[in-house]
């Protein structure tokens, strides 16, 4: 999956809508199976999961496939330090209503130093 507007870098790419229907369909299997685990996806950049563009919000992902329990449970999001000059800093003003986020957010993935939430 390349971002939006930028070519995609891979060998094949996987359009938006197509990666979202795989999602509420993975999202819906394991929800359909009485299954107590939460679904979560991880994304590279808390600008995917809300503000401008929310891929992985209950909305978008219903929009490409409206299966039964087909949504995330909460988000799985990276932060690095080349983010904060933007809107996807979760140390600076940023807030769930802020970026838009309909769902917990989990930071998985995060420097040990070197940034405003190092560890």
């Amino acid at each position: 999956m390349g971002e939006q507007g930028d070519p995609c870098t891979t060998e094949q790419c996987v359009a938006v809508a197509d990666m979202q229907r795989f999602v509420a369909r993975v999202a819906a299997a394991v929800h359909s199976h009485g299954s107590r685990m939460p679904v979560t996806l991880g994304s590279a950049s808390l600008k995917w999961s809300g503000g401008q563009y929310q891929w992985w919000s209950a909305a978008a992902i219903q929009s490409a496939d409206n299966v039964d329990g087909g949504t995330l449970d909460f988000f799985n999001v990276h932060y690095y330090s080349w983010m904060e000059p933007y809107d996807w800093d979760p140390c600076g003003a940023s807030s769930a209503s802020y970026n838009g986020l309909d769902r917990p957010t989990v930071f998985g993935e995060i420097p040990a130093v070197g940034s405003c939430c190092a560890v």
